[in-house]
């Protein structure tokens, strides 16, 4: 295996529990660990004054123990991620009166096997114990012993097994051997006088201390994870507190029958996902909504927590970005893997490999070989289809690996680890093991990582009850954000979907860049990484959620990078002013980047079409839609309708009527229904029509008609990677409709691939509707959920013009033009890819 330097004697060595680090105990006071695969010093353990004698690995692996000749013992955090000031956790030390005799004897320190008890020999003839958490020692004396060698604890039940020395001190040799680099310190055997003995002794209960919450078992699962901080907090307590609330059958009812009643009676495509033969793209299965939610209700669950989950995976089933379903009491905690991965394509073959080792081990590109013993990268596919915001296996592919997205705080782009390895689910197990392969090695690794868990809330608990009224229910008092008109509907969008990594970040992506920060300090995170600056293109400047680049490879190409579609005004304002400069700095042909674009508004999904191909006629950007509808929402629509003082999706004056191309001045819109039928199930719908606040006139530069690109689709190109969801898809259909060649990135080899998701049409959520119901004065058939939290399902569906299946089920309009593929480059250097796509479009 090879050798490691070290300019000191090494008195005690063990491996770390993924095997791929060696602790060992030195001479100069340091416990230092090695990295093996690189035959480095990854960090080092410094706080003893005195020669390390003992070091000991916690059985789950996050800690270390060692004892050194300075009367100490302390327990260390050797996760690679933690920050060096902070990884000492406890220093336990004897008394003046009794002290542990460290200062005269090499005692091993040992772990009982759940991890919660430390024992100790001393040079006095005592074995001293402590409870994890707690600095005060349980201490048995054993008379007429000179020493205690070494501890062991039984498996299960409360006894210690000892090595102890009854007359002279056993002779400790150290030797240098000469096949190694290595100096080492080994105890080759003890005097020949009758001195030793084995010893069980059962462990004394500790005394109590009625002011340690750590050792308050009055706590229930919750209390305890209430009390820890947030580096203490581990998968095992989230899911204890998570597992341990009791199944509420007037909760589970209530949620039940509201999210029943909302897909069965306003989801706009309830009878859609009945469908069974869909071509590629799409990857799906028929899904009877209603059917699922009747199974959920003839279930048994003997928690809180498995109920809720059930919904949210029946609702996941639907693949469609614009309905799910989230209670905030389980969804208070991100859970992160050190390892991000990525899918690239080498000679033809598409590999799994690492992305991102945020533990800093020197993992990258490493091809993960299997993940929990199946092969990685079909265990990989498998996992993606449980996500719910693409009918494309390939966008899930891409929305569960990690890659590169342009961060509006930071205005950089960043690391976004990817679904798989950073979730606001529970994860199924504690912990993921990898085998790797890596160039340099000629063996495989194996790997196993716990999840590193970091709060979502603020909230503080102190018991399951206190969780439930802080978390669970805490935001039920709270009054929904009210919009302005001016501002159209402003989806809640899953922006967390779309962050960086929590290794870079603590937040959510909305708050600013002095926070995160602040957050960073607060929590112990590692500062944010530096990220590369792009090689061959050159920042022109950005908007709040746009930027601006040349290519210097190719200067006559400028790219538009658009994060997200919430731009207003004022960033219509900046593209125009950047679609200047770029006419002045020669620019002819330009790159619109949709990559990781969640949405936005629809009207701005207009606006950036209309700045390359302007209106025609007022009817250009009419997109066909419709609406479900019944009694309930025909008295609805008639009591909101113009309403004035907010955006309301049943209000008809929103709408075109299109018999005349103009807003509708009554209700006929759902009034006039029609009865429809889809797979077999009967539904009233809307007339035809189309918002209305898609159409918006943008005034223009006299030199616009002047541009290389505009009116002109052979200078324009189009790069995402399929997360272009709602508004986003919606450009995209727009560019399409005006033959814009499409490039997508990613996903799995030799396969189309999308180049948006859900575009399904406007959405909007359990809370909003009961509003809606509220403004109107009209008696809404559902209440609120009994949960902070929402359900959220789309009310309205577009077509693409001249076809009669709704948009998110029209198969022949995601499939991009052409598909490229990750590689180590292009996936780590946006500019990289952009150079690619510029020399395959302009040949």
């Amino acid at each position: 295996m090879g050798s490691m330097d070290s300019t000191h004697p090494i008195t005690a060595v063990c491996f770390s529990d993924s095997m791929d680090l060696i602790f060992a105990g030195c001479s100069n006071h340091a416990v230092i660990a090695w990295e093996i695969r690189m035959k480095r010093v990854l960090f080092s353990l410094t706080g003893h004054s005195n020669r390390i004698s003992g070091i000991c690995l916690s059985p789950d692996g996050t800690q270390l123990l060692s004892t050194a000749l300075d009367n100490t013992v302390r327990v260390w955090d050797v996760d690679p991620c933690t920050k060096v000031d902070t990884r000492l956790q406890t220093t336990l030390q004897g008394s003046v009166a009794a002290p542990l005799g460290l200062e005269t004897h090499l005692s091993r320190p040992a772990w009982s096997n759940d991890g919660s008890m430390i024992g100790v020999g001393t040079a006095n003839g005592e074995v001293m114990i402590w409870r994890k958490h707690s600095i005060d020692a349980l201490s048995t004396r054993f008379e007429h012993m000179a020493s205690v060698n070494e501890v062991d604890f039984h498996p299960s039940e409360p006894i210690a097994t000892l090595a102890v020395v009854t007359a002279v001190s056993p002779t400790v040799t150290t030797t240098t051997s000469p096949k190694s680099k290595l100096t080492s310190t080994s105890i080759l055997g003890l005097t020949s006088t009758p001195i030793t003995k084995l010893i069980s002794t059962l462990i004394p209960k500790p005394k109590p201390n009625p002011t340690s919450t750590k050792t308050n078992t009055n706590l229930d699962e919750c209390g305890k994870l209430g009390q820890l901080k947030a580096s203490e907090i581990t998968y095992s307590d989230v899911a204890s507190c998570y597992k341990s609330i009791s199944y509420d059958a007037d909760v589970a009812s209530t949620a039940l029958e509201m999210v029943y009643i909302l897909f069965n009676n306003y989801y706009i495509f309830r009878d859609s996902a009945l469908t069974h033969d869909t071509s590629r793209p799409f990857k799906i299965k028929p899904v009877n909504i209603t059917e699922q939610l009747d199974t959920i209700r003839n279930t048994n669950y003997t928690n809180d927590f498995s109920f809720h989950t059930a919904i949210t995976k029946a609702i996941n089933m639907l693949h469609d970005g614009h309905a799910y379903y989230e209670v905030d009491c389980y969804d208070a905690y991100t859970f992160a893997q050190p390892l991000a991965l990525y899918s690239p394509v080498e000679d033809g073959t598409q590999f799994l490999r690492v992305y991102k080792d945020f533990s800093n081990r020197g993992y990258e590109e490493c091809e993960v070989l299997t993940i929990d013993g199946q092969p990685g990268l079909s265990y990989m596919q498998s996992w993606s289809d449980s996500v719910s915001f693409s009918k494309d296996a390939g966008v899930r592919l891409n929305y569960v690996l990690a890659s590169q997205f342009y961060y509006t705080v930071t205005s950089q782009f960043e690391t976004n680890a990817g679904l798989f390895s950073q979730r606001r689910d529970l994860p199924e197990n504690s912990a993921i093991a990898y085998e790797l392969q890596c160039k340099s090695l000629n063996s495989t690794i194996k790997v196993q990582d716990a999840w590193q868990v970091f709060p979502n809330t603020n909230a503080t608990f102190t018991d399951t009850e206190s969780y439930l009224n802080n978390v669970c229910r805490a935001d039920l008092a709270k009054p929904l954000h009210k919009r302005s008109l001016e501002s159209g509907a402003k989806p809640r969008l899953k922006t967390h979907i779309h962050r960086r990594s929590v290794f870079l970040d603590a937040v959510a992506s909305n708050t600013s860049a002095q926070h995160h920060r602040q957050v960073n300090a607060a929590s112990g995170l590692p500062p944010q990484a530096p990220t590369r600056t792009l090689v061959s293109a050159e920042k022109l400047g950005n908007g709040e959620y746009t930027a601006y680049y040349l290519l210097t490879s190719q200067p006559d190409v400028g790219i538009i990078v658009v994060q997200s579609h919430l731009g207003q005004i004022e960033e219509m304002r900046t593209i125009l002013s950047y679609l200047g400069e770029f006419h002045r700095r020669n620019v002819t042909k330009l790159i619109f980047d949709f990559q990781s674009n969640p949405g936005g508004y629809i009207e701005f999904s207009t606006i950036l079409v209309q700045l390359i191909f302007p209106l025609k006629g007022d009817d250009e950007f009419l997109i066909p839609m419709d609406l479900r509808t019944d009694e309930s929402i025909q008295r609805l629509s008639a009591a909101v309708f113009n309403y004035t003082a907010d955006y309301l999706l049943y209000d008809a004056w929103h709408y075109a009527d299109f018999t005349n191309s103009t807003r509708y001045q009554s209700n006929a819109l759902f009034t006039n229904a029609q009865n429809m039928t889809r797979n077999g199930h009967r539904a009233l719908y809307s007339q035809g029509t189309s918002l209305m606040t898609s159409i918006v006139a943008i005034p223009t530069p006299q030199q616009f008609d002047e541009y290389p690109w505009t009116n002109n689709s052979a200078n324009i190109r189009i790069l995402s990677d399929g997360r272009c969801g709602s508004a986003c898809a919606l450009s995209s259909v727009f560019f399409d409709m005006n033959n814009v060649t499409s490039y997508a990135v990613g996903g799995n080899l030799n396969e189309d691939l999308s180049v948006f998701s859900y575009p399904g049409g406007s959405v909007s959520n359990l809370a909003e509707i009961n509003q809606m119901y509220s403004i109107g004065k009209v008696d809404s058939p559902m209440a609120d959920l009994p949960y902070s939290g929402i359900v959220s399902i789309p009310l309205v569906e577009a077509y693409f013009p001249g076809s009669n299946i709704p948009l998110e089920y029209d198969t022949e309009r995601f499939p991009a033009t052409n598909h490229i593929y990750f590689d180590e480059k292009n996936s780590r250097s946006r500019d990289v890819l952009w150079s690619q796509v510029a020399a395959d479009a302009w040949k």
